[in-house]
């Protein structure tokens, strides 16, 4: 029995009009399609995340790569084989943030909140505190942007 996120391989995007393709299974397990490399060159960033598995799908090239591995996406949860009652007593937002280039500033932002500083803590890590019991209902977005230094020599 699979006790965990299946990947199937990958699907074609439908001329673009598919982006993401992926569905909980009867067992509970998240079954995730990743568009195509040859086309599409999309690839997939994942975490585990104290026992929360979170993922974004990615191009080549792209960056900084930015993961939200605390509260993890809703569409992606996996109630029946996850510890999902830790993210209503989690104390931080969790980000992680991949970049080539320096990273000079990692901000977030809650809903219709103000942006707010994210403070570095090892590698890719960023943090955020955050009262989780103001988000238990209903659905709330979150962004997450990371501002890199980039430096040319001519």
């Amino acid at each position: 029995m699979i006790n965990g996120p299946y990947f199937s391989g990958h699907f074609h995007t439908l001329g673009g009009l598919v982006q993401q393709m992926f569905s909980i299974q009867d067992e509970g397990f998240l079954e995730i399609e990743l568009a195509d490399w040859k086309d599409k060159r999309r690839y997939r960033l994942a975490a585990i995340d104290h026992g929360l598995f979170s993922l974004t799908d990615v191009t080549l090239g792209q960056l900084p790569l930015i993961l939200i591995t605390n509260p993890k996406a809703a569409l992606l949860t996996m109630p029946e084989l996850e510890p999902i009652h830790r993210i209503a007593k989690s104390t931080h937002v969790r980000v992680l943030v991949f970049s080539t280039s320096a990273i000079s500033s990692v901000q977030l932002k809650v809903s219709d909140g103000d942006w707010s500083e994210m403070s570095h803590v090892n590698g890719p890590l960023y943090v955020h505190s955050w009262d989780a019991s103001q988000y238990g209902h209903g659905l709330h977005w979150m962004q997450v942007k990371a501002i890199v230094i980039i430096i040319e020599f001519v």
